[in-house]
């Protein structure tokens, strides 16, 4: 008996403060009854890593980077000078912070090879007692203008002829083209897509699929005794389904679609300010047919804040637009925050132990502009969908 409840709140919706903002919150502790306090302390941590092993053989190398954005600790609570400890009263006892972030903070990720994550770690010195500490993690954004990219408002064009192969020659061919209304996107906002195909080949078209590809790239460097210390990369890539089509396109014939997709909670491209962890967003057109697969690929970006007046109008053109058609403008919702779609990890480290409380199993929040609810109008009356998590099949298509 003696602490009922040690905390750490933040004054923060969902935890998520912005890159050169105040971390604002307090420690609370309750106690049952009067207690002697040495310190309370509180560690306040931003650090990256990245971490991935390879086998050669019989032998394993492992790959590791890590990176310091922020270590930073305050004392909220101490005894006197002439005092061995300090008498804490019973009940509840609240010991206030604010704390200055630095403006070139990276933004929050979790991935599966490494992370930017920061954390509140605060810690209770009692004599004759162990250490006790509560971990809070939360969620930092650094703000991706999309307003300061002139190329952000380019509608997104790409065709392609493809030979289609048969068992031992020449089956024809089809002609595929993929338009997008913009290049840069924010969670929650949708991306307008048009699908052409047409089908000049001896087979049937049965599907075709649209993708949005997050692109993680993980620097490292070995810990081999032999190693020229040059750093190493190891990709990463999660697919989301924008649209997923059992389709029918006969020969001589054209398909067609002209639909919606909101993109999902996601962290910003770039990840600047981070120089371990590097993220680029591209769409994926896929259309197998026969012993053959046209693939068109193409970069855009993901950010924080919206174009003040976004592109609705949709691009597909006969030959790749040089400019945005001017669209008619509107608002775009209020922002909230969003848990990550990849959704929830763990964040216990090696420096946590069995005195150790706190949520440990957290989802960093991203900024989301929830478009869902704007009327059908703004989206051209398209039908509209969810971007969804895709199987890792989808890497080998």
């Amino acid at each position: 008996m003696g602490v009922g409840k040690f905390e750490v709140h933040l004054d923060h919706a969902q935890g998520v403060v912005a890159a050169g903002g105040q971390l604002v919150g307090c420690v609370v502790l309750q106690l049952d009854k009067a207690t002697k306090i040495n310190t309370i302390k509180l560690r306040l941590e931003g650090k990256g890593k990245s971490w991935w092993d390879e086998r050669h053989g019989r032998s394993t190398t492992r790959y590791r980077a890590y990176e310091s954005y922020i270590d930073y600790t305050v004392l909220l609570f101490s005894k006197s000078d002439t005092d061995e400890s300090a008498m804490v009263p019973q009940g509840d006892n609240t010991y206030p912070f604010t704390i200055q972030l630095s403006p070139n903070l990276p933004c929050s990720f979790e991935g599966r090879r490494g992370h930017v994550r920061y954390t509140c770690k605060a810690s209770l010195d009692r004599p004759w007692k162990f250490n006790e500490s509560t971990k809070r993690a939360f969620t930092i954004i650094r703000h991706f203008d999309l307003n300061h990219i002139p190329t952000a408002l380019m509608p997104v064009f790409a065709e392609q002829r493809q030979s289609i192969e048969g068992c031992c020659c020449s089956a024809g061919d089809i002609e595929v083209s993929m338009g997008l209304n913009k290049t840069g996107y924010v969670p929650g906002e949708p991306i307008l897509y048009d699908i052409n195909i047409t089908n000049n080949s001896d087979n049937v078209i049965r599907e075709a699929h649209l993708v949005l590809i997050q692109n993680v790239t993980y620097t490292g460097y070995s810990d081999s005794i032999f190693s020229s210390n040059k750093p190493h990369y190891h990709p990463k890539v999660d697919n989301f389904t924008l649209y997923h089509g059992k389709i029918t396109c006969n020969k001589g014939t054209s398909f067609k679609v002209n639909q919606a997709c909101f993109v999902p909670s996601l962290p910003p491209s770039d990840l600047p300010g981070c120089n371990i962890i590097d993220i680029k967003y591209t769409v994926k057109l896929i259309v197998p047919c026969g012993m053959s697969t046209c693939k068109l690929v193409k970069p855009i970006l993901v950010g924080t804040i919206p174009i003040n007046i976004p592109v609705v109008t949709p691009p597909t053109q006969s030959v790749e637009p040089t400019a945005p058609i001017e669209p008619p403008a509107y608002e775009a919702p209020p922002p909230s925050y969003s848990e990550s779609v990849f959704g929830h990890v763990d964040v216990r480290d090696e420096n946590d132990d069995e005195h150790t409380s706190g949520n440990m199993n957290w989802a960093p929040a991203y900024i989301y502009y929830d478009w869902s609810q704007q009327g059908s109008q703004t989206l051209g009356n398209r039908s509209v969908d969810t971007a969804q998590l895709a199987p890792p099949a989808y890497n080998q298509i």
